[in-house]
């Protein structure tokens, strides 16, 4: 299972590797790899959820189960990872953009950069977090709604996140 999980997350590794080549930086990789393929909703995971979902309710999963919920769950997990992987790159650029500025006294907005990018590496944390229960609510819910997830997963992070953290 955690074999075809890997393979199918080749492509998300190799975005991992044109981010490095784009950046100049090969610390990019394993940062990268970290966040598309472990912490947003991966497509390739998709098995491997259903698998662990079959397993908490104390039912033996076969392979074919992973199969199933690979073929079942692939779309909304793909939707949801492009859309967590464009606000997570819209984040990460505002960051680093104020994080930059913050540096530099010479700039106009030199003042309210370091603040500002102290926003944005908080927002970067809630976000991340928000992906410790988008995929887990995707395959649990009746309807495949990936809006619905990330409120659902909203409300689950702010409602209790001194345990979402602790994870």
């Amino acid at each position: 299972g955690n074999l075809t999980a890997v393979v199918l997350s080749l492509p998300l590794i190799a975005i991992g590797i044109v981010a490095a080549r784009i950046f100049g930086s090969l610390s990019v990789v394993p940062l990268a790899t970290a966040i598309l393929v472990g912490i947003l909703p991966n497509p390739g995971m998709a098995g491997l959820h259903v698998l662990t979902r079959e397993v908490a309710y104390q039912r033996f999963p076969e392979l074919a189960d992973q199969w199933r919920g690979l073929r079942q769950y692939w779309r909304v997990m793909l939707g949801a990872w492009l859309i967590s992987a464009l606000v997570t790159i819209v984040i990460v650029i505002n960051l680093l953009f104020y994080a930059g500025q913050a540096g530099g006294s010479s700039s106009a907005i030199g003042a309210i950069a370091g603040p500002l990018s102290l926003v944005w590496a908080l927002a970067l944390f809630l976000w991340l977090s928000l992906h410790l229960y988008v995929a887990p609510l995707l395959i649990a819910q009746e309807k495949l709604s990936i809006w619905l997830a990330y409120r659902n997963a909203a409300v689950l992070v702010l409602g209790r996140p001194l345990t979402t953290w602790t994870v």
